[in-house]
């Protein structure tokens, strides 16, 4: 993205990606009502019904990227891969050394499942 970078704090960041976000979408709202596309009444169901959901991702996104928030839920994921209750798909494996044949082999969409590198 091309904010990416170029804002030093995260926090301001994350700010202005979403705000930019919420100006995208009210414009095109406002371009859908001028066009007189917005005036169905199922349409406006269907935002009172995921309304809601939206809100949630706002939430949960803005708590995910603490840390409080990931070192727990990371230890949760290792331990479900060390007991074996998460398991990758693993098609491949590249030593260390060959990573440059490794990202190769994925942009020419030779592999599937999961790619690792061995150190």
């Amino acid at each position: 993205m091309y904010l990416v970078g170029r804002i030093a704090d995260p926090d301001a960041q994350r700010a202005t990606i979403s705000q930019m976000v919420i100006l995208n979408v009210g414009l095109r709202v406002v371009a859908f009502a001028l066009a007189g596309l917005l005036v169905s009444p199922t349409l406006w169901v269907a935002v009172a019904i995921l309304l809601p959901v939206a809100w949630a991702g706002v939430w949960a996104g803005h708590r995910a990227h603490t840390a409080e928030y990931l070192h727990p839920m990371a230890g949760h994921v290792f331990a479900a891969l060390r007991d074996g209750i998460l398991k990758p798909d693993v098609r491949r494996r590249y030593p260390l050394a060959a990573a440059a044949d490794a990202h190769r082999d994925l942009e020419a969409r030779r592999t599937s499942g999961q790619i690792v590198l061995l150190v």
